[in-house]
């Protein structure tokens, strides 16, 4: 009877402590701001609700994404947001760093919802963690009783923000500053960096680009990009942006990159494309900055005897074009950098071709000008505004003209976004083709853009183009291993984007009434 009678004991004593847990959580509700750890996954209905407290979260009318963002929450009857303090580092979620300007207002009430208000995401569950009002820094997970509890939950986050394609990749929300963000490249770029949880700081001169490029990403993504207008040659308005921003890390796309012009405007390109960046590692170093992914070319190759072209083929002295020879001045630029001192954290990213639009048919290429290449040049000819499409010929390919990989601009976005998690856990200097290593003649390319169209496109023949190499198309394996990266689309498919990019926007961003007017 007396050991029933401790057991009897034992067990009311466990009950009161549970209920004045409790008592405990419901004040922390009440009372301050907590912890809310948000799942993100594909859920199975529109609203997933956390049984405990009734607290559910509805699904965005956006869609989903892939991306793990923790935030702070606001208890209900909250006016403004809990003082936070200036260092956002004090407060650390599973080795994260909370962005301090990411809230969600939830509704603790029984039946309550909380909205994400900044992307289009579904909860896959939401559980409270008390913390205190204090303005003592919360523990990181690898302190206390949650270091295991908060182990497991970084491992479902990780496997809810990965596509099939990102296995083994963790993304640590990052402030990056897109050079050229609101040309062709650059905007896709910023598409790919804000879909996986980054801030993206743009800086562009809107020589060749145009202001609703930025505005068109913003509203794919639900979430907004600080816009600069600078000029990379303006040291004094680089240093303005470094200064009113905090930067991590830059992904360098700006600058001047038509190969036949820059052989007719050598010097021009010279002060732009080297000298500006230049000043903007200058600048970088300055603010201590020193993780950069810049946007390289495969012209950097020359004429290659062996195809495909793999990262470890030998550079000419001096490339065919002035375009080319400034990536490949820019590239010895970054060595540099990285040799003085081991902290530079540099990425090369050797494009190929890019064509093609996003796929929402909203954000594409949208030259100022006479357009220089292949397909914006083709869908002139459809708009009347060329009468006929000049095709060089007298290369040495089996059609006589230049053959080229070709590449979807989102699979060329999307390796950027792999350099950018690579980079995190990766010192040194890298460099990398991104390509489908699927050679295409003109004649070929042509030809699959009036088939998927139904459209006859008018040409001309024309001699072989200054700077121009026969043919040049990329081994990509490397960044495939490393970066876990994979072109994913066909020529038919980039056509087909893009086509569709073209009959929403026929004119390009000026269909949208766009304000801009600068010239290049």
């Amino acid at each position: 009877m007396k050991q029933i009678g401790r057991l009897t004991i034992s067990l009311l004593m466990l009950i009161m402590l549970f209920f004045l847990g409790q008592a405990k959580a419901e004040t922390m509700y009440s009372e301050g701001a907590i912890w809310v750890e948000l799942l993100f996954k594909q859920a199975q209905s529109d609203t997933v609700k956390d049984s405990n407290k009734g607290v559910s979260l509805r699904k965005n009318k956006v869609g989903y994404r892939r991306s793990v963002e923790p935030y702070i929450a606001v208890p209900k009857g909250f006016e403004k947001q809990p003082d936070l303090p200036s260092n956002e580092t004090d407060y650390y979620w599973q080795n994260d760093i909370i962005p301090t300007a990411s809230y969600l207002s939830l509704d603790l009430e029984e039946g309550g919802s909380a909205q994400h208000t900044r992307s289009g995401f579904d909860a896959a569950s939401v559980r409270p963690r008390e913390v205190s009002n204090s303005s003592s820094p919360s523990p990181s997970p690898t302190q206390g009783s949650d270091q295991s509890e908060s182990t497991a939950d970084s491992s479902k986050a990780s496997e809810a923000g990965r596509s099939s394609d990102e296995a083994g990749t963790s993304i640590v929300p990052l402030n990056i500053l897109v050079t050229g963000a609101n040309g062709y490249i650059g905007s896709h770029v910023t598409i790919e960096l804000l879909d996986a949880g980054h801030n993206v700081i743009g800086l562009d001169n809107l020589s060749n680009s145009h202001k609703s490029s930025l505005t068109q990403v913003e509203a794919l993504t639900s979430k907004s990009v600080i816009q600069n207008e600078a000029d990379i040659t303006d040291r004094d308005s680089l240093e303005r942006v470094f200064a009113m921003n905090k930067i991590d890390a830059v992904v360098h796309c700006a600058g001047l990159k038509a190969v036949g012009e820059s052989q007719e405007q050598g010097e021009r390109y010279h002060n732009v494309n080297v000298k500006g960046t230049r000043n903007l590692l200058d600048i970088m170093e300055k603010f201590g900055v020193k993780k950069i992914v810049f946007s390289s070319s495969a012209t950097v190759y020359g004429r290659q005897k062996e195809m495909p072209i793999k990262e470890t083929a030998v550079l000419p002295e001096k490339a065919d074009s002035n375009y080319g020879q400034n990536k490949i001045d820019i590239e010895k630029m970054l060595m540099a950098k990285n040799q003085a001192d081991n902290q530079w954290r540099v990425f090369i990213l050797r494009y190929f071709n890019p064509i093609g639009a996003h796929q929402s048919g909203d954000v594409g290429e949208s030259p100022k000008g006479r357009a220089n290449n292949l397909l914006p040049a083709i869908l002139e000819v459809v708009a009347g505004k060329r009468a006929h499409l000049d095709i060089y010929t007298g290369y040495s390919t089996a059609s006589g003209t230049g053959e080229r990989d070709y590449i979807h601009i989102s699979d060329l976005a999307r390796g950027h976004l792999r350099a950018i998690e690579q980079m995190q856990k990766t010192k040194g200097v890298h460099i990398y083709n991104l390509g489908t290593g699927q050679p295409y003649s003109v004649i070929e390319v042509v030809s699959s853009f009036e088939m998927v169209t139904g459209v006859k496109i008018v040409t001309r023949n024309k001699g072989p183009r200054s700077g121009d190499v026969d043919s040049c198309y990329a081994d990509p394996s490397k960044a495939n291993k490393e970066l876990n990266w994979t072109a994913k689309y066909s020529l038919t498919d980039m056509i087909r984007d893009l086509w569709n990019w073209y009959q929403k926007h026929p004119d390009g961003y000026d269909s949208d009434h766009d304000s801009d007017t600068t010239d290049s």
